[in-house]
């Protein structure tokens, strides 16, 4: 069941550095001397993207709670634009959303391009986008 209040810097954070080729996981292959391979990420969220971790919960809102701390969709959009650079092609999938125009827009912005954001409103909805995101990467992947 969706519940929203998201802490969704730290997948993205996971996700790219998994993908990169810096440490702590520096067994992926850099972009820049193996272009033709490709790098896939799906950042999913359930809701609005909250303030900061507190262990087991996520507390606060999408503002800075001090003038050291950025507000999360700033984090977010900053992680997804350094992926990106990295040549790292981002699907989203924003399932059952809050109906927070700003999640909505973050996710849109994270993704590689408008068509890679998708909105599931449902079980059959989210299926469809992950059969979507699967197709358009053999889809890539044949054609390169």
């Amino acid at each position: 069941v969706p519940y929203g209040d998201t802490y969704i810097p730290a997948g993205a954070l996971w996700g790219w550095s998994l993908l990169s080729h810096r440490s702590p996981f520096a067994d992926g292959v850099d972009p820049a001397t193996t272009p033709d391979v490709k790098k896939f990420m799906i950042v999913m969220s359930d809701g609005a993207s909250t303030m900061y971790p507190d262990t087991p919960f996520h507390w606060g809102d999408t503002q800075p709670a001090n003038p050291r701390r950025e507000g999360t969709n700033l984090l977010t959009d900053r992680l997804c634009t350094k992926a990106k650079d990295e040549g790292v092609i981002i699907y989203t999938v924003s399932f059952d959303p809050t109906g927070d125009a700003d999640v909505l827009s973050l996710m849109q912005s994270c993704a590689s391009t408008p068509a890679d954001a998708f909105l599931a409103n449902d079980a059959d909805e989210l299926s469809g986008a992950f059969q979507q995101i699967g197709q358009q990467i053999v889809a890539l992947r044949l054609t390169q």
